[in-house]
């Protein structure tokens, strides 16, 4: 009897022990959400590319999952509930889906019970157990959907970049949830405190990527997503905040913007490098004409190169690299959601065949600000050699999750002053200018500081105008620079007067009176009055 306390005493303790977790921060920990970034299913090859994946309940109770399918525009396409009994594992190939219409069957009485879990029991609105048979007119309205083709899903409309290759392709959530519900994330009622969603980290999972044709395969951790159901309130970035208008309800730790991946082209590896590029939506995303433009994600900041002998190169947004130089549309490489980078497909991918990329992917918003509050990112790393072997790997965060930090390289500058100055008439020469309502107004900003112009790198310096919001004015700075201090560098403190961001309202503002903010610096403006040449001025630099 000593012996059995002992041995049942030991499985209690490890399954207690919590796992060591941070929220905001990209770890594999056991959480409440799943995301599988991309996946591709060749439909009408039966060696063709697929994906599978698994997702493993870490706790001895049963949990109710919600698996949701996405095009590789944002949009949902079909959901399903997966039943894990305690410590349970299940796994699914996307091609039984797509192909063969089969969903996966669990339950209560269809998954069986370990000794270590606790007993089976039905959730809320679940009517037995789940599995079946796709009626063939929703199987291929599933597979029109991702392949952005007319679906009665949406109504005839499209809701994923158009393909013809018959490979589908999108990307995958997996919610733990209280209940079983016709609803999916992006519905009212899905979260909150009487919501679908649950907030139980209790979830961990994997996916393969298998190409039998050309001999590859890579599998990789899938993305996990703690939740907190009092972390996060109105105004927090959470992974699901465009469903949930940023109140934080859904309570998903958020992913970060700025990314570093290793990147190999030949050598060993003379298949090269693929990047797979997730990326959050601005908006919920509708349904589209087909024969309409096909909705874009905003630009992403930049896309920055690094060759071995750390010689750097501005990828993207960059069209000076290609002569004659294209439209910044047709070089934009992460326009979708999900993306599959392939450098063929990619004429400005990397100069030199070995070094590694810094990817900001927070994004212009279009309104004079640089970031989407609720931008997020997640990128994965493939590298091959033709026929032989692969590898997948995570790439590397360089910004916090919570929070935007804006700059990829360098570090962030406060404002240290801000002016704002009517547009003089050439060849008059005056020392005051004439503010008047309608006409073109120009900001300036200094960073704080007394910089050294020997030592001083500055890598950005850009201001954006945001819309007006009543008598309220915000300007956004872009202010990116580095010091280098290293030993025998004599530095000359000369307190730069020149180093500037300048941006414009070629519009103006109409008559009123105005407060002008950047950073922590507010100005009142009177439109009309008279202000001196350099500008009305407030703060002090240095």
């Amino acid at each position: 009897m000593r012996h059995l306390s002992i041995l049942v005493a030991i499985p209690c303790l490890l399954f207690s022990r919590p796992a060591r977790s941070e929220i905001c921060a990209v770890d594999d920990v056991p959480a409440a959400t799943l995301l599988l970034p991309y996946f591709e299913v060749d439909t009408v090859r039966g060696d063709g590319v697929t994906t599978l994946f698994s997702v493993t309940n870490t706790s001895p109770e049963p949990t109710l999952v919600k698996v949701t399918l996405w095009t590789d525009l944002g949009l949902p396409s079909i959901d399903f509930e997966v039943y894990l009994t305690g410590f349970d594992v299940f796994t699914s190939n996307l091609r039984d889906i797509f192909v063969a219409g089969q969903i996966p069957g669990t339950g209560p009485q269809a998954s069986p019970v370990g000794f270590d879990s606790f007993p089976n029991a039905p959730f809320p609105g679940c009517d037995g157990d789940f599995d079946g048979i796709l009626e063939e007119t929703t199987r291929r309205a599933l597979v029109n959907s991702h392949l952005g083709r007319p679906s009665l899903f949406y109504q005839g409309l499209c809701g994923a970049s158009p393909r013809s290759d018959g490979i589908v392709r999108g990307y995958l959530t997996m919610d733990v949830v209280r209940r079983c519900a016709l609803l999916n994330p992006t519905q009212d009622g899905y979260f909150g405190v009487d919501g679908v969603a649950a907030y139980d980290n209790r979830l961990v999972g994997d996916a393969f990527f298998v190409d039998p044709a050309n001999g590859f395969a890579q599998g990789e951790n899938l993305v996990r997503l703690e939740a907190d159901e009092s972390r996060f309130g109105p105004g927090d970035r959470t992974f699901y905040a465009p469903f949930v208008q940023g109140d934080g309800s859904d309570g998903r730790e958020p992913l970060p913007t700025v990314w570093a991946s290793r990147m190999i082209d030949g050598g060993g590896f003379d298949g090269g490098t693929q990047l797979t590029v997730w990326r959050g939506l601005d908006e919920p995303r509708e349904p589209f004409d087909c024969a309409g433009n096909l909705p874009r994600l905003p630009f992403v900041q930049e896309i920055f190169s690094f060759d071995e002998e750390e010689n750097g190169s501005l990828l993207f947004p960059n069209t000076a690299l290609l002569d004659p130089p294209p439209p910044l549309e047709d070089l934009d490489p992460v326009p979708l959601v999900t993306n599959r980078l392939r450098r063929d497909g990619f004429p400005i991918f990397l100069p030199q065949p070995f070094g590694w990329l810094s990817m900001d992917l927070s994004t212009f918003t279009g309104d004079g600000s640089t970031a989407d509050p609720h931008a997020q990112a997640w990128v994965g790393t493939t590298f091959s050699a033709s026929g032989r072997f692969s590898v997948g790997l995570d790439a590397s965060p360089l910004s916090e999750a919570c929070s935007v930090d804006g700059c990829t390289l360098g570090r962030p500058a406060g404002v240290g002053e801000l002016c704002v100055r009517a547009i003089p008439f050439p060849g008059v020469p005056a020392d005051t200018v004439d503010i008047r309502p309608g006409e073109p107004l120009e900001f300036l900003l200094r960073p704080r500081g007394c910089l050294s112009s020997s030592c001083t790198r500055i890598f950005q310096l850009d201001c954006g105008v945001g819309t007006p919001e009543g008598s309220t004015v915000e300007i956004f700075s872009e202010m990116c620079l580095a010091q280098n201090r290293q030993e025998g560098v004599a530095c000359t403190e000369d307190c730069l007067t020149d180093l500037q961001a300048s941006c414009f309202d070629d519009d103006g503002l109409p008559a009123g009176t105005y407060t002008v903010t950047a950073g922590d610096l507010a100005l009142t403006l009177e439109v009309p009055s008279t202000v001196p040449l350099q500008g009305l001025c407030v703060g002090e630099p240095f």
